[in-house]
This record gives C-alpha cells, sequence and structure tokens, in this order.
C-alpha cells in the first residue's frame, strides 16, 4: 500500500522487486507482456517472490523443510529487505486480509494470460441470473490475501484430517480471521463471502468446506467428481467456458468455449483430455495436491508478527490427529445444538461484539429448527486491538528497552521549626521549577532523556538550585523529605499557588480544588515518572503490524498498554510506597509533634489520598472514545476539568497537555503517578524502581490484549488503594471472576514471570532489579515503607527536619 493514500505505484513495486531477485540471487520464472517479473524462485530451496493477480499483493511461498523455524528466518530476511525498500518510497507491505486501500488502488490484474482468464471469467457472473447471491467484486483477487500451509499426509490420514478439520473449521474462523470488509467492519472473515457467492461458488462443492463425513477415500474421489471446471490450456492459450461438474466434462465428446486471441474473445471448441485435471480450480479449506500434500487454505492473510501462527496451529492440529479425532467424536456441545460446521464458520467471526467499551455474546438459541433468525450482528477487532511489541523479530529484541524518560518531583518548602513556609514562589518564570497546588510546594519537571541515569541527574541538578537558593534566604528553608506533610496548623498554612494575568485561571481553579477537596489532601506528594517507547523501535515495530497507519498504530499500542497497567499498576505503589507516618496535626487540629502510624504504606495513594469521588472507567478501543470518555465526566459534572482526573495513569501527547492536543497529535508517552517521594535516597527516587516500572511496561507492551470490562476497572481502582495499605498479607488483588489472592501472592506471581520473560532475553542487570523488587514481597523488611516506620515511628517532625538539613547541605 501507498502510505499517502494513494494508489501503489507499480514502478515501485517491479523496481523493488529487481532489486531483490538481484539481492537473494531468485532466478526469473515469469514475465507479464510489460516484461515485468511477477514470478522468481530460489532454485537452491525453492522459495518463491510472486504477484497473486495483482502488483498489489505480494506472496511469499516456501520450500518444503521440516523445520518452521527455518522457514520464519528465511521470512523474515526476504521481508526486512522488502519492506525496507517500499518504505524508502512511501510504500509498505501489510499483513491484512483485505487491502486497507483497495478504494484507491489501481485494482487490475497481472498483464498475463492467466489472469486475463481469471478475471474474465469471474467478470461473466452475471450471465448466471440468481442462481447464487453474488456479489459485485469479480475483482475481490485484486485485494485480498490468504495464508496457506501444505502439510504432508499419508494416505491413511486423508480420511481423518478432512473430517476433524471440516469440525474445526468454526473455530479457525474465530480465532484467525483478518479480512474485514464493510462500511464498519461488521464482517471479520469476508474472504469466505468473496469465494462462496463469486462464480467459483456457482457449483458449491468447489469452495468452502466439505461438509460430509467421508468413510473412505473411495468417497472422497466421488466427491471431487462432483466439482467442475471452468479452464483448459491450449497451445499456450487458456480456454473459458461455463462450469462444468468434472464427470460430465470427461463423459462429454466436446466443449464450447472462448479464448483471447490478444484482440478480442474468440469462440472455439476442443476435446477434453484427461490432463485437464491439472486445471481444476478448487477453492476448498482443506484441499489435496497432485504433490501428495493438504493444502489448508481457509485462512485469512494473518498480521506480519504472528504470521507463522497458523502453520504452527495446523502443523501441530496434524501432528495430533488421531488424539484430535478422537476428542471431537467424543464432543456432546459443539455440534448438539442444531448447527452444522459451515454455519457455525459464518457465524462465529461475528459472534462476539465490541461496541462502548462492552463486550456482548450475540445470540446464539436453537431457534433454526424453530424458523428463527440468528443474531449474528456485531464485531470483535481481533486485527485493529492486538497492537503489541514483537520479540521475535531481533531488532525488536535488540532495542526492547530504548526508550525516553521524564521526571517530576513535588516537595513542600519548609522552615527552621516544621512549619510550612508562607513565602512567594522562588523560581518565578523558571520552566523546570514551577508551583503545584500551594505556593509552597515545588515541582520539578524534567526534560526529556534517553535514560533513567540522566534524567535523575537532571533532577538532582535543579534540585540542588533550589537547595542552594532555600538555604540563601533571609529565613533560610528546607525541602521536606517526605510525601506526607510535616506540621500543619491549618488550611491557612497551604496557601493557594497564586497566578495573575492571562494565568490567572489557575488560581482559581485550585479555589476551587480546595472546596471540593480540602487544602490538606493538597500537601501531599510524589514522583511522577514519564516514559516513551524510542522512535526507532515504534517504528521498526510499525513495520510488522496490520495497522497502515503510524499515529494510530502508536495511540493504540500506548492504549492498550495504560490498560494493561490499569490491571498491573498496583504493583508499582507497592514497592515504592514509603509514606506510613503522619503527624498528629495532620490528623486532629492544634496536636503537634504526635507520630501516627495510619496502618498504610502510602497515604496518598491509599481511600486517604487524593481520588475522585468516583471510580473513573475508559473506552481505550481508539483515541477518540478514550478522550470521549474523559470528557464525559466534565460534561455530566463530575469533573470541573479533564485535569482533575486523578488517576495513576495518564497518557499525554507532546507539547501543550490538553485533550485537543492529545486527540488531534496522538499519543506521545505515559506518566505513571503512583511514587511516593523516596526519603532513603539521595535524589527522592530510586532508579531501580524506575526501572522496574519500564520492566513491568515493556514486558505488558509485548502481551497480546485482553478484554478489561467496566467492572475491571473499578476492581482496579481498589486494587490501586489496597496496594497502599502496610502488611500486603492481609490485603488482596479483587477480580472480577477469580478467587481474590494478597497482594504479595500475586506480586510474587507478576514478577516471577517477568523474572522468566526477561530470562530469555538475556538482558544486563535486569535479573538484578527484578531480584531486588521480588525480595520486598519475600522480605517486608525491605520495603520503604516498613523501613521508614522503624527509623521515624517517633519525632517524625523532628528527625524529618534534620534529614532535610542533612539532604540540603549534602546537596548545596
Amino acid at each position: 500500500m501507498n502510505e499517502k493514500n494513494e494508489p501503489v505505484n507499480f514502478e515501485v513495486i517491479y523496481q523493488a522487486t529487481d532489486r531483490f531477485i538481484d539481492t537473494f540471487s531468485f532466478l526469473n520464472v515469469s514475465r507479464d507482456d510489460n516484461e515485468h517479473i511477477y514470478l522468481a524462485v530460489d532454485d537452491k530451496t525453492g522459495d518463491g517472490l510472486s504477484y497473486d493477480c495483482s502488483y498489489n499483493t505480494l506472496e511469499f511461498s516456501f520450500g518444503k523443510e521440516e523445520d518452521m523455524n527455518v522457514l520464519y528466518k528465511r521470512f523474515c530476511q526476504y521481508y526486512t529487505y522488502i519492506q525496507k525498500e517500499l518504505r524508502k518510497e512511501g510504500h509498505m507491505l501489510t499483513g491484512m486480509g483485505i487491502n486497507p486501500r483497495y478504494a484507491v488502488n489501481q485494482n487490475v490484474p497481472v498483464v498475463s494470460e492467466r489472469y486475463r482468464m481469471l478475471f474474465h471469467h469471474l467478470s461473466s457472473y452475471k450471465k448466471y441470473g440468481n442462481s447464487i447471491p453474488f456479489h459485485s467484486y469479480p475483482n475481490f483477487g485484486l485485494f485480498s490475501c490468504a495464508s496457506q500451509i501444505q502439510l504432508d499426509v499419508e494416505e491413511e490420514q486423508v480420511v481423518p484430517m478432512l473430517n476433524t478439520f471440516t469440525k474445526l473449521e468454526p473455530f479457525k474462523a474465530l480465532i484467525l480471521a483478518n479480512s474485514l470488509w464493510g462500511e464498519n467492519a461488521e464482517i471479520l472473515c469476508s474472504r469466505d463471502n468473496f469465494w462462496r457467492n463469486s462464480l467459483h461458488g456457482l457449483n458449491r462443492h468447489n469452495v468452502d468446506m466439505y461438509n460430509v463425513v467421508f468413510d473412505t477415500t473411495d468417497e472422497i474421489v466421488r466427491y471431487i467428481k462432483s466439482m467442475s471446471l471452468y479452464c483448459v490450456e491450449r497451445e499456450g492459450k487458456y480456454i473459458n467456458f461455463p462450469p462444468v461438474v468434472l464427470s460430465k466434462y470427461f463423459s462429454s465428446d466436446r466443449i464450447k468455449g472462448e479464448y483471447f486471441d490478444g484482440n478480442r474473445y474468440r469462440e472455439i471448441t476442443f476435446h477434453p483430455e484427461i490432463s485437464d485435471l491439472q486445471y481444476l480450480r478448487s477453492f476448498k479449506f482443506e484441499d489435496l495436491t497432485f504433490r501428495g500434500t493438504v493444502e489448508f487454505r481457509s485462512v485469512c492473510e494473518q498480521p506480519v508478527g504472528e504470521i507463522m501462527a497458523s502453520g504452527a496451529l495446523h502443523a501441530g492440529l496434524m501432528e495430533n490427529i488421531g488424539e484430535l479425532s478422537e476428542f471431537l467424536e467424543k464432543d456432546t456441545s459443539i455440534y448438539h445444538n442444531g448447527y452444522n460446521a459451515s454455519e457455525l464458520r459464518r457465524t462465529f467471526p461475528q459472534a462476539f461484539i465490541w461496541k462502548g467499551g462492552e463486550t456482548f455474546k450475540s445470540r446464539q438459541t436453537d431457534g433454526r429448527r424453530n424458523g428463527e433468525r440468528k443474531n449474528t450482528g456485531g464485531l470483535h477487532r481481533r486485527v485493529w486491538r492486538n497492537v503489541m511489541l514483537h520479540i521475535e523479530n531481533e531488532y525488536i529484541r535488540e532495542h526492547l528497552l530504548d526508550g525516553a524518560f521524564g521526571i517530576e518531583m513535588e516537595s513542600l518548602r519548609v522552615v527552621g521549626d516544621g512549619m510550612l513556609s508562607q513565602t512567594a514562589h522562588p523560581f518565578p518564570g523558571d520552566a523546570h521549577i514551577v508551583r503545584d497546588f500551594s505556593e509552597n510546594q515545588t515541582e520539578i519537571n524534567t526534560g526529556v532523556n534517553e535514560s533513567i541515569e540522566a534524567a535523575i541527574e537532571e533532577l538532582k541538578g535543579h534540585t540542588r538550585r533550589i537547595q542552594e537558593k532555600l538555604k540563601a534566604l533571609p529565613e533560610p528553608e528546607l525541602l521536606w523529605p517526605f510525601s506526607n506533610p510535616p506540621y500543619i496548623g491549618g488550611e491557612k498554612d497551604v496557601p493557594i499557588a497564586q497566578f495573575d494575568g492571562k494565568d490567572a485561571h489557575k488560581t482559581a481553579y485550585r479555589e476551587y480544588l480546595s472546596d471540593k477537596y480540602g487544602r490538606y489532601k493538597m500537601t501531599f506528594s510524589g514522583s511522577h515518572v514519564n516514559f516513551s517507547f524510542s522512535e526507532d523501535l515504534l517504528r521498526a515495530d510499525f513495520a510488522l503490524q496490520s495497522e497502515p497507519d503510524f499515529m494510530k498504530y502508536k495511540n493504540k499500542l500506548y492504549l492498550e498498554l495504560a490498560q494493561k497497567m490499569a490491571v498491573y499498576g498496583w504493583i508499582l505503589v507497592a514497592v515504592t510506597a514509603a509514606s506510613p507516618i503522619v503527624d498528629s496535626s495532620f490528623m486532629e487540629k492544634g496536636v503537634y509533634g504526635k507520630s501516627v502510624f495510619t496502618g498504610l504504606s502510602s497515604v496518598r495513594c491509599s481511600e486517604l489520598g487524593y481520588w475522585n469521588e468516583f471510580p473513573p472507567t475508559f473506552d481505550y478501543s481508539d483515541i477518540d472514545s478514550y478522550v470521549n470518555s474523559i470528557e464525559k465526566y466534565v460534561k455530566n459534572g463530575l469533573l470541573k476539568a479533564p485535569s482533575e482526573l486523578y488517576y495513576p495513569i495518564r497518557l499525554k501527547p507532546a507539547g501543550e497537555n490538553n485533550l485537543i492536543s492529545l486527540r488531534k497529535n496522538g499519543i506521545n508517552h505515559i506518566e505513571l503517578r503512583m511514587f511516593d517521594l523516596n526519603p532513603l535516597t539521595g535524589a527522592g527516587i530510586d532508579a531501580r524502581d524506575v526501572k522496574f516500572a519500564q520492566l513491568l511496561m515493556v514486558w505488558l507492551a509485548t502481551m497480546p490484549s485482553w478484554y478489561v470490562s467496566k467492572k475491571d476497572q473499578v476492581n482496579a481502582v481498589q486494587n490501586f488503594k489496597n496496594a497502599a495499605h502496610y502488611d500486603l498479607k492481609t490485603v488482596k488483588i479483587a477480580r472480577t471472576e477469580k478467587r481474590a489472592r494478597s497482594i504479595v501472592h500475586e506480586a510474587l506471581k507478576v514478577i516471577g514471570w517477568m523474572k522468566e520473560f526477561y530470562q530469555g532475553l538475556k538482558m544486563d542487570d535486569v535479573q538484578q532489579i527484578l531480584d531486588f523488587e521480588y525480595e520486598k514481597f519475600v522480605d517486608p523488611e525491605k520495603r520503604y515503607a516498613w523501613q521508614v516506620r522503624k527509623q521515624y515511628q517517633e519525632n517524625y517532625v523532628e528527625k524529618g527536619l534534620v534529614l532535610a538539613r542533612q539532604k540540603q547541605n549534602m546537596t548545596v
């Protein structure tokens, strides 16, 4: 396809093909009438590059191999090369069963005798009236693609193979459907309809599944005799004729047809010959070949990153055909409700609906017996929603951890006696040192850095500037190193940040927050980690995806990541929580100096923390739906502005952060907002925790998508709060349909999965970081909150001031 939403430039295809053939030493086998190569093969491996029907559709075929990994390695070499050549000219390959640019492409066949014959035949469907429900796309072969595999089969296996795989066709359609069609892509496996309701399907025995149970190979031969022939070749010319059943064809003395003489079609009469059997064009889902193989033809072209999935599935099933046959023979549920395999094959790709963030299973009843129409409406968009990093690709694996990092860190300014500062923000106009809610709450915003270490070094540099300024004030001030505040005399001690001029609305907005949530909550401070995958990594992965538009691909990747992080992000609260103690003045006005253990490891992330008054849920299906799901809370009055959405995970655009920019420019990075200030480290944040967050996100980004219901999302909010408790063995992770297990149990399981995942990738230092986090759940004394409680459970503010002075002196 052309990335500019223009027709494919065939000159680009011709030139890329020539370079491919030269690079891989393929032999030219066939040229079209204009001398362009449309079939080339490697005489050593038997591999081929060809254009199936049209130069819009490239086909790689492979010679026989016993090891599919060998084939996959060669595929990657071929694909990577040709994709790179096409991308140079603004073109690309997709892994889609229907070309997404079919409406703008030049849908013309390869100029050759074979394809001229084929499309002349298919275009003559109107001669046959309404004998079957013909569609009006006789050129469907010019924009549709399939994935086919041939496997050796012994003669005694042919009967059980055909019977068994016929029963499996509905399920193959469900899990491998990838040819979306219709205004709303409501048909997921349109290839079936295109073949069935074309002239190929005039004789139903030529298409679809067999729909009979065979007992002997003789019965298979009789079935083949009932198929139709529609073309033969004589003296280098293809002859078309109305489809004739084989048994009738070979019992006829003469057949009348037509051929193209270079200018027009002429009638001809010819004698059938037994060798004409080679021209039988069967489009059965399982086809027997003259090579002694079975060809599985019912699968749509698969996403490039899953290109071998269909072959592996068929090979695995074929390897266990005996056990599989026995299993299906004992079936008492699948085919005992009034439907046969053919009916289910047509129904299953549309049996699951994705709509408005909810999944509805369509009504499947026994109504066929009562004359009722089956409801098969709806859509489950497999190809559109399954966006994940392809670690089977060598380049992706090598650059999996490439990314960009930014850190935001909030801290309260305090004076020497532990009260909050009442002076104005000392860094007006500084883009990197700003105010959060209150005038005495500084916020550092680093730039974009290529490593975690660089981001933390920049953070330290800004902290140093703040400390130098605060120490030099007439009444020196300190940066409070904890997430929970020191002494608070009342809300008057938390002055709202003052803005004027064009920014005056910011103060008004903070006044609104003060009235709604109270100022005490506004004193909680923490760190936010911003992360994005490297552009080179995403571009390389994009080339392996089905999605034709890079921004849409990128949005989907981050949307799915945000959804997955909503489910698993609680583990970051558990490993970074560091605020179990508050001063008594936070709990009881006027009572100072008593250290209160809250029973929580992070007050700000707990039920007592900064949350909305409702559990928000989002529609992650696309960027517009996601933005709309946030805007609806503003429209119905639950939020005054999108910025009032207090959720641990945010998706952000580049530049100005608002929903208009997010919708227009797309997602640039993901923000994690659940990190407590870590008083046990010099920078206030441990690089190992940030690295763990990255490892978690990368792991999730390589996982297939799954459906997260609104109820799951509500549970996810509660899980973040649960993870903020002190004793993680006593609180559980809520699951919609599974048994709830303790956070310790679930965390050990998740990190165990991550260790196994990264073990195979052999990346430096990763296992040490995972071990570091793993130990926090094996031994709670290694969690920050437990260490902070041990050190500061008495004289919290007094000891905190000592620590603050030490940090300032070390920094300055």
